[in-house]
């Protein structure tokens, strides 16, 4: 399959490796010309309220990237699929909290997504890309898998 960032941000660029070894280390194929895509995509937010905005962001996050399953010119709309998996962070901490979220959408440009994960952390504000790479071996193991979990951190 075909790692594609939906936005090419510094952190974003600096994640691929990390999603393409995680691939590599479950026995996918990576290849850059494969037809079978995996769109991935991260935010961060921290906005008060963080910890109860997750499962927003991640269900708006999952809208966005379903668009955003083409790197050809010719954009294609996509029926809405709902997410797989749905892994949510937290943790037991309720004030200054930021939301990390990192998305994947799996299928062919111009079709309908096959399948689509999320992961979504609600913890003290730090650096996004270590978190963001904590994320990656939670969320590869569950491509085309239907699973929700929640997690709490003490």
């Amino acid at each position: 399959m075909q790692v594609v960032a939906q936005d090419f941000t510094e952190s974003d660029i600096r994640l691929q490796p990390t999603i393409e070894r995680a691939l590599t280390a479950q026995g996918y194929a990576v290849d850059s010309q494969a037809a079978l895509q995996l769109v991935y995509a991260t935010q961060l937010s921290t906005e008060a309220g963080a910890e109860e905005a997750a499962d927003e962001d991640a269900a708006e996050e999952n809208g966005d990237l379903s668009d955003e399953l083409n790197t050809g010119p010719n954009m294609a709309e996509f029926k809405d699929v709902a997410p797989q998996v749905n892994l949510q962070l937290r943790h037991a901490a309720t004030t200054g909290l930021s939301n990390y979220a990192l998305s994947f959408v799996l299928g062919v440009a111009g079709q309908t997504p096959l399948w689509r994960g999320s992961v979504t952390a609600a913890l003290p504000p730090q650096d996004p890309l270590p978190i963001v790479e904590t994320m990656v071996p939670m969320l590869v193991p569950a491509i085309g898998k239907t699973v929700e979990a929640e997690h709490a951190f003490p």
